[in-house]
């Protein structure tokens, strides 16, 4: 069994503790004290027990920073086949109907325009607008599409001086699977 930093430093206190009971037991000469290669011995233990320790720090601060620099590869790799994906969505996107019906499948992939919506606002619609609309404007100033698109669904598309300034758009979407 291997003995710890913290035992070999104990050990090294008594010894010193040892040194000084014989220096006053011997009028301060503690030239013939057993103790003495015992804390020499201890001593250098300790130093290659700190310096094994260092070496270990070392080791797991490289194998960190390796790791680190492995996950900055890996995120700028991932962040290239995201964009290459949403480029050749785009390009199939642009080459087939954009109609509900349409879809293309064989055994390993299927290609269709999913329906969704979302929540349009006029671009240059003033937030004091919509404060009327309980949470619909954030304290930061934006609008809260999730209160409007609540309250669309709930009493119809936003007007304001006979104009629509919100309102639930359908959409479809490309899904590749």
């Amino acid at each position: 069994m291997s003995i710890t930093l913290y035992e070999l430093s104990e050990e090294a206190q008594i010894a010193e503790e040892q040194i000084m009971l014989w220096a006053e037991e011997h009028d301060g000469d503690i030239t013939d004290c057993p103790f003495n290669d015992i804390l020499d011995n201890l001593k250098g233990d300790i130093n290659q027990k700190c310096l094994n320790i260092a070496s270990l720090y070392k080791n797991l601060n490289a194998e960190a920073k390796a790791i680190k620099d492995e996950e900055k590869v890996l995120s700028t790799r991932r962040k290239a086949l995201e964009n290459k994906c949403i480029c050749l969505g785009t390009y199939v996107s642009n080459h087939i109907p954009k109609e509900k019906a349409f879809e293309i499948k064989d055994a390993r992939h299927k290609i269709k325009w999913g329906a969704s919506k979302s929540t349009w606002i006029e671009s240059d619609l003033e937030f004091g607008k919509l404060e009327h609309i309980k949470d619909a404007v954030k304290v930061t100033k934006s609008f809260n599409l999730t209160e409007i698109k609540k309250h669309i669904q709930k009493n119809g598309p936003i007007e304001i001086d006979g104009e629509v300034v919100a309102k639930i758009s359908n959409n479809l979407n490309l899904q590749i699977k």
